[in-house]
């Protein structure tokens, strides 16, 4: 059966990410994301070649998913899926990436 998990990193994005929409837009709006995140992960477990590889950024074997602004980057190659990152996509990426080493 196919599941996913988050490492460390990506539960401190998520986290970070929901406490901000909590803030800035409403509980409600933060719930909704949060569930479309779950979905997001449910459905790269089930088809993990779905994403876009984008090696110059992240390195081999590396792919991403866009869920709203966000991207989620994971490993097509673990069982479970694992997800490494989640990153809005307008921050600097390279330089996000790079101080978390990935």
């Amino acid at each position: 059966m196919a599941g996913w998990s988050l490492s460390p990193l990506a539960v401190d994005d998520l986290i970070e990410i929901l406490d901000y929409l909590a803030d800035e837009a409403g509980v409600d709006v933060a719930d909704k994301v949060e569930i479309d995140f779950y979905a997001a992960f449910d459905l790269l477990a089930h088809s993990p070649r779905i994403g876009y590889r984008d090696e110059d950024l992240t390195g081999p074997g590396v792919r991403r998913w866009v869920v709203h602004r966000y991207l989620v980057f994971y490993d097509p190659e673990t069982i479970p899926l694992r997800v490494l990152r989640i990153i809005h996509g307008m921050r600097d990426l390279p330089t996000v990436l790079r101080r978390s080493g990935q």
